[in-house]
């Protein structure tokens, strides 16, 4: 049974929710202030919060702020109600944490709606952040353990044979030490911001702006990507500005070069361009390689495509994930086109800012 608590200072008003929600098998705790609410939270944690704004005391507000500054309290979503339906008031309660907000007098049916909507919501957010662990216990060790075990092995064959190991020896066993520990710092990295964007905890840096022309697209790939053949890379990008912040954009671009460079079959260049086409601007990044198959390609914002019977997709997984759900939070277009053993072409449309 769902536990609410109500937070309402007029006796009558209070009574009429507990009713409605009792009538539909709710389990009701009612308190009448703040202060109350907040001692309430200290002995029992509800399912939702339906709190009115205008109190004595500690108001509808400062009740928000409360319970979304207590890392205990502030996954619980909280529904407010006003007996003003003046957008500031509705406005200000969102800013501060709310999830929804009902305007009083109210329906019956209209409580019952927002309160199961809400319950919903949550009820849908636990279930990805249990896969989300689900599936970490199964990334974790076949992801992060391959450069770990190079790691410890080449360390132990320094230590254990410091005596014996020739000047040359040595700066190559450090050399691959330090080359395993760049790829165990690329993978935790790139599992920790994928990780961010499924739970929706980054900030939607859509509203900003990045300028991008050759020059700062070259200078990115081959400042990232020194170890790797750049020579092979063919950039042709046309200057704008952009309505997307330079870290989603950079993200962006380096997981789709990254992509094509673990998964290309031959010498063959990856293209990377960028234009304006009408009132948006589209970039490319095309490759010869390995490509997919359509079951595959469908798998891209699945959690799932890390379980260890799909490794042969690491790269096309979890970077191309990455670049969806930036895409999607930059309010911009993603397409991918990709046949076995043929190739990839990666198209992303994003706003131009006039």
């Amino acid at each position: 049974m769902k536990k609410i608590l109500i937070v309402e200072d007029e006796e009558i008003v209070r009574s009429n929710i507990a009713e409605i929600l009792e009538s539909e098998n709710f389990e009701v705790i009612e308190t009448d202030n703040g202060i109350s609410a907040i001692k309430s939270l200290e002995n029992s944690l509800p399912d939702l919060i339906i709190s009115d704004i205008m109190m004595p005391g500690i108001d509808g507000y400062d009740l928000v702020k409360y319970i979304q500054s207590n890392p205990v309290t502030s996954g619980i979503p909280i529904i407010l109600l006003t007996a003003r339906s003046e957008t500031r008031d509705i406005r200000m309660g969102m800013q501060y944490g709310a999830d929804d907000y009902i305007t009083k007098p109210f329906k019956a049916n209209d409580l019952i709606s927002a309160v199961k909507t809400r319950l919903q919501k949550q009820s849908n957010f636990k279930q990805k952040f249990d896969d989300l662990k689900s599936n970490i216990s199964m990334y974790i060790p076949h992801e992060l353990r391959t450069p770990l075990v190079s790691i410890l092995g080449f360390a132990d064959l320094i230590i254990n044979n410091l005596d014996d190991l020739e000047k040359r020896e040595i700066k190559e066993m450090a050399e691959k030490v330090k080359h395993s520990g760049l790829r165990l710092y690329d993978r935790i990295e790139k599992f920790l911001y994928f990780a961010e964007l499924e739970l929706n905890k980054t900030e939607n840096k859509s509203i900003d702006k990045t300028q991008i022309d050759s020059m700062y697209v070259t200078n990115l790939l081959t400042s990232k990507f020194r170890n790797n053949d750049v020579s092979l890379l063919s950039i042709k990008i046309d200057e704008a500005e952009l309505k997307i912040s330079q870290d989603y954009l950079s993200r962006i671009l380096i997981e789709l070069v990254d992509n094509a460079y673990k998964f290309m079959q031959s010498s063959s260049p990856i293209i990377i361009s960028g234009e304006v086409i009408g009132n948006t601007y589209q970039i490319l990044v095309i490759d010869k390689g390995m490509g997919m198959t359509k079951d595959e390609e469908k798998q891209i914002t699945a959690f799932k495509q890390f379980n260890r019977e799909q490794n042969q997709q690491e790269g096309n997984g979890l970077g191309l994930a990455i670049v969806k759900n930036i895409v999607k939070l930059a309010d911009g277009n993603f397409e991918i086109n990709s046949k076995k053993d043929e190739g990839t072409e990666v198209k992303i449309n994003l706003g131009l800012t006039s």
